[in-house]
């Protein structure tokens, strides 16, 4: 393993991990604009209105749940680097106030990794040449402890040793947290709430700048924070290590003590509560609700729950039944043997132990999607490295393994299992290549696969849009598209495409089509239909008015689509065109040398440099984003 060194003055690299959620489309990337950022470009002037309104969007969360996620305003980005800048150090220092509680909190600044270990977990390459065709890779700005997954908890030694000192071990967590804090609370939490109120016009403290700066991200509300970036995580732990700071000297007010009648562990905002007498844990709980509330915040009720010693869950057991069924029938060196019946058997064998304890296909789903991605890779290097191989048994075989997989996936789509899928699919086809026999009935059999699990995808809507699960898996099906062109495999895609966009075989639209398409939905239709003039005709009139009616310097969505319009190389977009919606926008938000000279703007956005979206749909760009993406250390689940 290398070690490679950040550099810890380029304060831009906070983009990459700090700014924006980790369930975005497959291609969306913000690599371009932390160069726009780092070179400080000045195309742009920001709003006179003084705050920005995000882009929000919807995730599943759960079986029959959905989390709003939002994109900041690019154009707030560099607030952010000057807030990191100045105020680095002093977010360490309050986030290790208190962490006899906290199992997730920033410990340090990060000034080296080892990249072996990155590419798999976390990690960015700060710059690279363009002549490497190395793995970017994403490494968070701050270094954390204890643990970057609450189930890494359940598997360390403290989570033993709390197993064998108390009885009882009860579960919560704060109800809709990030959407339920109060901004002014971390001036509470910083300064104490008595002085904070004595002081609410003490300007370019850490506190009002934070505070302000979460405002301006989000229309300038005080009720809640955008969900997604780490910086919206750094921003409640702050607050939330005050809260702990406060159970704890209320409850040794009364000579209850900490680690020695209760033990208190929190991940974000999950509580653990261990203890032996349930009249202390019923004190415990009353100033549990009582700290909680008074930084507005409450427990969700619905979603409680107390075990006992020993602190094993049904979704243990079953984790460990399933990983015993998959290790038992898909041995490597058994699936040569293997027919389609057999994955099937298998499949009857998952519903009945997840039916048996009661469980949600969310709580393991994952997990069996890495150990049968092993198995996959297992087997095609086994294959490989024979010198006779039958042809029809390695079809055999990996019908087995992706009957399984796909079944998996359908019971829990997710932004994280569609990100899976796509590359196992698509890094499958490219392995596989070499088995001319065999890679026309794979490719038929995964497109069917995805057909079915196309009436899954679309009944996940959010509240006016279709799911990013939705998007990826148009994605996944482009790049699948290209594959087959590029190799001369003679399949037709436009009835999928028109299915899903349309409901039907042919899709007729109108301008007010495109009222109900959000950012991600209009740049996937451009990517499918760019070479359809009849559809893109339509588009381009939609997108004139809607620039000619939208302050973009305000408004992040229409700021996205305009970077990405302007830096798109499709001919269905040409030059004309892109200086029509140029001439809308410039004199609301263009810097004043630049209105008059497109070419000069053009030039300065880098043709192309700074896009936020990946345009190119091959095989090996795809993989490339799903490698990135896969790389993010990501810690809420």
């Amino acid at each position: 393993m290398n070690k490679k060194y950040v550099k810890k003055h380029d304060y831009s690299r906070i983009l990459l991990t700090e700014l924006f959620p980790y369930e975005v489309p497959l291609v969306f990337n913000v690599e371009g604009w932390k160069k726009y950022c780092y070179e400080v470009k000045d195309l742009f002037i920001e709003s006179e209105k003084r705050y920005y309104i995000p882009f929000n969007y919807e995730i599943r969360k759960g079986e029959n749940e959905f989390r709003t996620l939002s994109l900041i305003h690019p154009l707030q980005c560099k607030d952010f680097i000057d807030f990191y800048k100045k105020y680095g150090s002093y977010i360490i220092y309050l986030c290790n106030k208190q962490t006899k509680i906290s199992l997730r909190y920033p410990t340090r600044i990060t000034n080296a990794y080892h990249s072996g270990e990155a590419k798999h977990h976390s990690g960015e390459v700060i710059e690279i040449d363009n002549s490497e065709k190395e793995l970017i890779e994403y490494v968070k700005y701050f270094s954390y402890k204890k643990f970057d997954g609450v189930y890494k908890f359940y598997e360390s030694a403290d989570y033993q040793r709390l197993e064998k000192k108390y009885k009882c071990c009860f579960i919560c967590d704060i109800s809709k947290c990030f959407y339920s804090i109060y901004t002014h609370t971390i001036s509470w939490a910083v300064k104490t709430q008595e002085i904070a109120k004595k002081n609410t016009n003490q300007k370019d403290s850490f506190d009002w700048n934070f505070d302000k700066l979460m405002q301006k991200s989000n229309f300038n509300e005080t009720h809640g924070i955008i969900v997604g970036p780490e910086i919206s995580r750094i921003f409640a732990e702050i607050i939330l290590q005050k809260i702990d700071r406060n159970i704890i000297q209320e409850l040794s007010n009364e000579n209850v003590l900490i680690d020695r009648d209760y033990v208190i562990r929190r991940y974000v905002d999950d509580y653990f509560i261990f203890y032996n007498d349930d009249n202390i844990f019923n004190y415990i709980y009353k100033v549990l609700q009582k700290c909680l509330w008074e930084y507005k915040l409450s427990i969700n009720e619905s979603k409680s729950d107390t075990m006992k010693n020993p602190f094993i869950t049904k979704n243990t057991i079953a984790k460990a039944k399933l990983s015993s069924l998959i290790s038992d029938n898909l041995q490597v060196d058994k699936i040569d043997g293997l027919k389609f019946n057999d994955a099937q058997k298998i499949i009857t064998q998952i519903k009945t132990i997840v039916s048996d304890y009661a469980i949600s296909y969310s709580s393991v789903v994952n997990y069996l999607l890495a150990t049968i991605d092993k198995k996959i890779i297992e087997y095609i290097n086994k294959e490989k490295a024979k010198t006779i191989v039958s042809t029809s048994s390695i079809y055999d075989g990996m019908e087995v393994l992706f009957s399984v997989y796909f079944f998996l996936y359908n019971m829990d789509i997710r932004v994280d299992t569609s990100y899976r899928i796509a590359y196992r699919i698509l890094e499958t086809l490219k392995e596989i290549k070499i088995y001319e026999d065999i890679i026309d009935n794979f490719l038929q059999f995964i497109i069917k696969e995805l057909e079915q699990c196309y009436e899954r995808i679309k009944n996940i809507r959010t509240t006016n849009n279709i799911s990013i699960e939705y998007i990826n898996y148009v994605y996944t099906l482009l790049a699948i598209k290209n594959y087959c062109k590029n190799n001369n495999k003679q399949i037709s895609f436009d009835y999928h495409f028109d299915k899903l966009f349309f409901n039907k075989e042919k899709g007729k639209i109108t301008k007010e089509y495109f009222n109900k398409l959000n950012y991600f939905e209009i740049i996937v239709f451009i990517q499918t239909y760019n070479e359809n003039n009849k559809k893109m005709s339509v588009l381009k009139e939609y997108l004139v008015n809607y620039f000619s009616n939208i302050e973009i310097e305000q408004n992040a969505e229409a700021f996205y689509l305009f970077i990405d319009i302007q830096s798109c190389p499709y001919t269905c977009f040409d030059e004309e065109f892109k200086k029509n919606i140029f001439i809308e926008i410039s004199k609301k938000c263009i810097n004043a040398r630049y209105i008059k000279d497109f070419n000069l703007f053009q030039n300065e956005l880098g043709n192309g440099k700074y896009t936020f979206i990946e345009w190119e749909l091959n095989l090996d760009n795809i993989l490339y984003r799903l490698l990135t993406k896969k790389a993010k250390l990501h810690y809420d689940r």
